[in-house]
Order: C-alpha cells, then sequence, then structure tokens
C-alpha cells in the first residue's frame, strides 16, 4: 500500500512538472507571436502607406493585410493556449479561483549539452526502483505463501475444532473439546489449490506485463529525449542564428536601398517563427525528461547517472 501511494505521488508531481513547462512555454509562445503580429502589422501598414503613394499595387496591400490576420489568429491561439495553460498549472498547485495572481518564467531552461544516459544504464534500475513494479512484487510474493500454505493444509481443510457437551451416567454434564477430521477420499482440497495458483499465475502475468511495460515506456522517453535534444540543437546552432544573419544582412541592403523594407519585415517574422520552433522543441525535451523521471519511478535516478 505504501509503494502504491508513493507511485500516486511521484504521477501527480509529474503532472505538476508538465503543467509548469507547458505554461512557461505557453507564456513564451505568446510573446513570440506577439513579436510576428506587429511586425506583420508594420508591414501592412507600410504597404498602406506605399499604396497612397502610387508605388505599390493593390494586390501588394491585400497580401501585407492577409499575412497580418494571420498572424493575429496565430497571436489569439497561443493566448488560449496560455489560458489553459495557466488554468491547468493552478489545478495542479491545487490554486482557488482568487488565487490567479502568480506568474511564471519568461522562458524555459536552457537544454543540457550533454548526452542522454545510456539506456542499458537505466533499464538495471528501472525494475528494481519503480514503486508500482515493487508493489506488485510484494503481492505475487503474497500470493506464493498463500498457496503454498493452500497446498500444505489441503487436507484439513474440512476439518474442524470445536467443544461438545456430554452428559455422563450419573446425570452430570461435562465440557470437552472435539475435534472432527475429514476423511480425504474424494476431496482432497485441489479445487482451493487450483484457485491459489490461478490468482497467483495472474498476478504474475500482471507482474511481467508491468515490467515489460516499464522497460518500454522508459526506452521510448529516452529516445524522445535524444531526439529533442537534437532538435533544440538543430534550432541553436543553426536556423535561429541563420535566420538572424538573414535580417542583419537584408537590413544592410534596406540602408542601401538594394532590397525594400518588405524583404526586411518578412525575413524578421520568419526569424521569430524560427524562435517559436525552439520553444516547441525545448518543451519537447523538458516533457520527455519528466516522463523519464516517471518511468524511473524516482525524481533522482536520472541526475544520479550523469
Amino acid at each position: 500500500m505504501q509503494e502504491q501511494i508513493a507511485a500516486a505521488s511521484l504521477d501527480a508531481l509529474a503532472a505538476t512538472q508538465r503543467a509548469w513547462f507547458d505554461c512557461v512555454a505557453a507564456n513564451q509562445r505568446v510573446a513570440v507571436r506577439r513579436s510576428i503580429a506587429d511586425a506583420a502589422q508594420l508591414a501592412a501598414d507600410l504597404a498602406q502607406q506605399y499604396r497612397e503613394a502610387g508605388n505599390v499595387s493593390a494586390l501588394e496591400v491585400q497580401l501585407q493585410r492577409a499575412e497580418e490576420s494571420q498572424s493575429r489568429i496565430a497571436l489569439h491561439d497561443a493566448q488560449m493556449r496560455l489560458a489553459d495553460a495557466r488554468a491547468e498549472l493552478q489545478k495542479q498547485l491545487g490554486l482557488g479561483i482568487n488565487e490567479s495572481a502568480w506568474t511564471v518564467p519568461e522562458s524555459l531552461p536552457e537544454v543540457p549539452q550533454g548526452a542522454v544516459p545510456e539506456t542499458q544504464a537505466l533499464m538495471a534500475r528501472v525494475l528494481d526502483q519503480r514503486l508500482d513494479i515493487s508493489a506488485a512484487r510484494r503481492h505475487v510474493q503474497a500470493l506464493a505463501e498463500n498457496r503454498d500454505a493452500t497446498r500444505r493444509y489441503r487436507l484439513l481443510a474440512d476439518s474442524r475444532i470445536g467443544a461438545v457437551l456430554d452428559r455422563e451416567s450419573d446425570g452430570a454434564k461435562r465440557i470437552g473439546p472435539a475435534v472432527e477430521v475429514a476423511l480425504p477420499v474424494f476431496q482432497q482440497g485441489q479445487g482451493a489449490v487450483a484457485r491459489a495458483q490461478a490468482r497467483l499465475a495472474e498476478a504474475q502475468a500482471l507482474l511481467a506485463e508491468l515490467e515489460t511495460t516499464a522497460q518500454l515506456d522508459l526506452a521510448r522517453q529516452l529516445a524522445r529525449m535524444e531526439l529533442a535534444r537534437e532538435q533544440v540543437k538543430a534550432y541553436r546552432e543553426g536556423l535561429v542564428p541563420e535566420r538572424e544573419a538573414v535580417v542583419a544582412r537584408l537590413t544592410e541592403k534596406a540602408n542601401f536601398m538594394l532590397v525594400d523594407t518588405f524583404a526586411v519585415l518578412m525575413a524578421r517574422q520568419q526569424e521569430y517563427a524560427a524562435y517559436a520552433g525552439y520553444v516547441d522543441a525545448q518543451l519537447n525535451f523538458w516533457n520527455a525528461h519528466v516522463e523519464v523521471l516517471r518511468a524511473l519511478g524516482s525524481q533522482r535516478a536520472l541526475e544520479e547517472t550523469r
């Protein structure tokens, strides 16, 4: 029972951690989407001014307005996701409706640079430290002892011990012990032993399924951590600085009137979109990290392997 309570506590802790990471990521997405929407609005307003001056076509204005509308829709969607994330985190923390004056960090923690621990290094530990597996093993042990006791005393299953009242020849009454022993000619307790064995076999099968599921879940979440780490690296060392470099180069060209301002604003929107993808990649890593800790049944096991 203690193992089951502790396992449920770990599940609740994992749910709270996921809610916290989701809320921080949602807050960060809103900031990025607002920057994209502001850049799109600036481009649309600039296109309108150019149109009034006769420098661009009406089609160009409509294209920029469409981009602005699309970016505003994406911002509203991000704001709705943030509202949902805040409500979920507030529920996980047990805060009331009037306890909403709380904030979360502006950005997710940086993803660690080190490699994810080897799968085999953790597989050997998951079966020993998962609390639900420990509880299932204790249950199997108890049923095995019950099966052995049933088998050992099966011939005495129908025997009874009690007391009997006898009347002597002189009229006196005497109370004494009485034992009733059944002769196991046809019934030798086979049914009770079979039932005990069936309960034990069922518990053993459930334990084996739980152990297999725990190992598969751990392997899957470790793989997700590694892939998410690589994705974060691709954004951090590839796409994000590349988008920043494009914006910087186009800005230089715009200063010399080699490209128009719309190209710079479009590149700026793509830069912000890369930031949004970077946030999603970070969230994927931290959610996988939480699931690995839950799969291990410990909040310290992953760090101990580093």
